[in-house]
């Protein structure tokens, strides 16, 4: 029985971490609140993707709703899980609240 002949699986170039998300500057003035006061919670900080996302698919099944953005910090990438974003600090209170009393999380809000 002969095999079928394989195709070469094409090859691409790295994204590094400068190259995703390289969007036009946002102009805004000074009096300007648009993201100046923002809230998040982070629910945790890992070292890998893979991490984070294995995080993610734990907490779904908490029933919480979470993302991780990653941020380059001394050269290396970290991965930050969060939830939520709150234009007010007492709305992100009451979910902190409920979710380390209620689901028995320890996390903390974020600016």
């Amino acid at each position: 029985m002969e095999l079928p002949e394989s195709k070469p699986i094409p090859t691409s170039e790295p994204l590094y971490y400068k190259t995703i998300g390289n969007a036009p500057k946002f102009e805004t003035n000074q009096n300007s609140t648009i993201a100046r006061n923002q809230y998040t919670i982070e629910l945790g900080v890992v070292d890998q993707q893979i991490l984070a996302q294995e995080q993610i698919l734990r907490l779904a099944k908490l029933g919480i709703k979470a993302y991780y953005t990653p941020l380059q910090n001394d050269g290396r990438v970290i991965f930050r899980i969060r939830k939520g974003i709150y234009a007010d600090q007492s709305e992100a209170r009451r979910d902190l609240a409920l979710l380390n009393k209620e689901k028995g999380l320890k996390a903390k809000i974020v600016k």
